[in-house]
């Protein structure tokens, strides 16, 4: 009987111990992975792009670091995006199971832009330098500029978005500008001789004029009291204790427009011997009522003489 019993319990014992059927195998999820058909985006400046998100989580969000740079929304697995202006900023994308990706984005000009295309400078009949200056209208900033020609032209300096370039004879030179991004372009300068004594660009520079100033050749007088200066009736003038000074003598009034039977004469330094030109053009530009703008030239068969005005008038 107890052997029984024991036999009965031995294979209860075993029954258990092999009996499987109500364990549960766990297979865990595949981690999820956030997947983008490009790493980056370079856009023109206004310039909208897109790239595609090829595998993730879902429930996608999206923002950018800088808004005034780029802009980006999600149309289902499609990231748009707009630049505003130049510069770098990055976006970052997010889904459900906690991925984050951050794109890189450069808004840039795909092309630099000047304010000519190609540009014909003036030196004035006799001299052997004119000033003239190339503007970067569109780029990525930090312009060089060289020259091909320098025996022609050649680039004084590069500040900010102007390229200034002093004419040396005539001919003509290939400036090249290049920005950060390694863009560039090429503006073509012919340098000609002019018997016209005052450009446009020129005149509307003198027009702007704040201070009070005197100039006739290489003789230039500026920075002293505007007790010095005077405008009346026919004659322009600054006179510094009548040691040095510079006269402008016309027929007519100060009203503006060309004058006759222009004169000048000045003494350039101390001591210096007065030196007098006749026949010479004078012009009054502007008059707002308290001071007036204007200019002076003669033409010789090889030099062309020059000045310019801006004084207070005298009541």
């Amino acid at each position: 009987m107890l052997a029984a019993i024991a036999l009965t319990m031995g294979f209860t014992a075993c029954s258990n111990d092999n009996d499987d059927s109500t364990a549960t195998t766990v297979v865990p999820e595949a981690a999820t992975t956030l997947e983008l058909d490009s790493t980056h985006i370079n856009a023109g400046v206004g310039e909208a792009a897109s790239m595609n998100i090829l595998k993730g989580g879902g429930d996608y969000k999206i923002f950018s670091e800088d808004t005034t740079i780029a802009k980006a929304l999600l149309e289902g697995n499609t990231i748009k995006i707009t630049t505003l202006k130049k510069g770098i900023t990055g976006l970052v994308l997010s889904d459900k199971a906690g991925n984050y990706k951050r794109i890189e984005v450069k808004s840039m000009y795909m092309k630099i832009a000047t304010n000519k295309d190609t540009y014909e400078l003036s030196m004035k009949l006799g001299h052997n330098s004119a000033k003239g200056t190339i503007i970067a209208t569109a780029g990525n900033g930090n312009y060089t500029a060289v020259s091909d020609n320098t025996g022609i032209v050649k680039v004084e300096k590069v500040s900010g978005d102007n390229i200034i370039l002093s004419a040396l004879k005539e001919g003509s030179a290939n400036i090249t500008i290049t920005d950060m991004m390694g863009l560039s372009k090429t503006v073509k300068v012919t340098v000609v001789v002019s018997k016209i004594p005052f450009t446009q660009e020129e005149k509307d520079a003198i027009m702007k004029l704040v201070n009070p100033i005197t100039v006739w050749d290489d003789a230039k007088y500026y920075n002293n009291s505007s007790d010095s200066y005077g405008a009346t009736s026919g004659h322009i003038s600054f006179d510094y204790w009548n040691a040095m000074y510079m006269h402008f003598f016309f027929e007519g009034d100060l009203t503006v427009g060309k004058k006759t039977q222009g004169k000048v004469k000045f003494v350039k330094d101390w001591g210096a011997s007065e030196q007098n030109f006749d026949n010479v053009e004078i012009e009054i530009l502007k008059n707002d009522g308290k001071h007036v703008w204007g200019i002076a030239s003669k033409v010789d068969p090889d030099y062309i003489h020059t000045g310019y005005f801006y004084v207070p008038i005298v009541k």
